[in-house]
C-alpha cells in the first residue's frame, strides 16, 4: 500500500506549519527550521528532551528567545507503545521532527484546521509552502496519525513506535491517508513561500535573506 511521493505532491500541493510569532524573526534570519531537539541542545537543556511539555515554554539560545509548543494533547494513557518504547523515549522522538499539515491552496486538512483553531488565541503565524519545493530540499517522512495528539478509538489506543514516521515507499497507508508530513532535525527554507498572521485569511509572499545567520 505504499505510494509515490509525486502522487502525494499532486494530491496535497501545499504544506502548512504553525509557529509562535516570536519565532518568525529567527526563522527568517537563519533561513530554516530546526527541530525542538536541536533547539533544546542549543540552549544547553538536555533534560528537556524527554520531559512532557504541558505548556508552551520559552528557551534562550544566545541572545535569541525561542518558544516551544506545548505537548498537552499527548496523553500517555491513549498511547500503545511499540516494542521497547517508553513514554519518555516517545517524547524524545517527537522532538526530532518538524511538522507540517498537508492541504490545498484553500487551506490544510481538517487535522491542521483543528490544530490552528486550538492556538487561535495565541500570537501565531502560519507558513505555507509548495509541497514539491520542500520535497526537493529534503526527503520527507509521513504519518497517518496526528502524532502528538493520540486518541482512543473503540477502546483501542493509538499506536506509536518505529512505524509512526515512514518514507512513502514503505508506508502501509495511501497518500490520501497521510495526516502529517515531517522532516528530521532541520529544514532549509525554499526560495519563496508565504506567511499569514491572520489565521490563513490572507498571505504575504516571503523569502529567506540572501545572507543567512547560521
Amino acid at each position: 500500500m505504499s505510494f509515490a511521493r509525486s502522487k502525494f505532491e499532486s494530491l496535497r500541493p501545499f504544506l502548512y506549519h504553525l509557529t509562535s510569532s516570536s519565532n518568525l524573526t529567527l526563522l527568517l534570519e537563519t533561513g530554516g527550521f530546526r527541530s525542538s531537539e536541536m533547539l533544546i541542545h542549543a540552549a544547553g537543556l538536555p533534560s528537556m528532551l524527554t520531559a512532557h511539555r504541558k505548556e508552551s515554554v520559552e528557551i534562550s539560545i544566545g541572545s535569541d528567545t525561542v518558544s516551544l509548543r506545548d505537548q498537552a494533547p499527548l496523553h500517555e494513557g491513549n498511547v500503545e507503545l511499540g516494542a521497547g518504547w517508553k513514554f519518555p523515549y516517545l517524547i524524545e522522538q517527537l522532538n526530532r521532527y518538524i511538522y507540517f499539515w498537508p492541504g490545498s491552496a484553500n487551506g490544510p486538512s481538517d487535522y491542521g484546521l483543528r490544530h490552528f483553531h486550538r492556538y487561535k488565541e495565541e500570537s501565531t503565524v502560519i507558513t505555507r509552502f509548495a509541497t514539491s519545493e520542500l520535497f526537493a530540499i529534503k526527503a520527507p517522512l509521513f504519518s497517518r496519525f496526528n502524532s502528538g495528539a493520540p486518541r482512543c478509538s473503540g477502546g483501542r489506543k493509538s499506536p506509536r513506535g518505529i512505524d509512526t514516521f515512514v518514507p512513502s515507499d514503505t508506508a502501509n497507508f495511501t497518500a490520501g491517508q497521510v495526516v502529517e508530513v515531517v522532516f528530521e532535525r532541520c529544514l532549509d527554507l525554499p526560495a519563496s513561500f508565504e506567511i499569514s498572521d491572520d489565521g490563513g485569511s490572507s498571505w504575504t509572499p516571503s523569502k529567506p535573506p540572501p545572507n543567512k545567520r547560521l
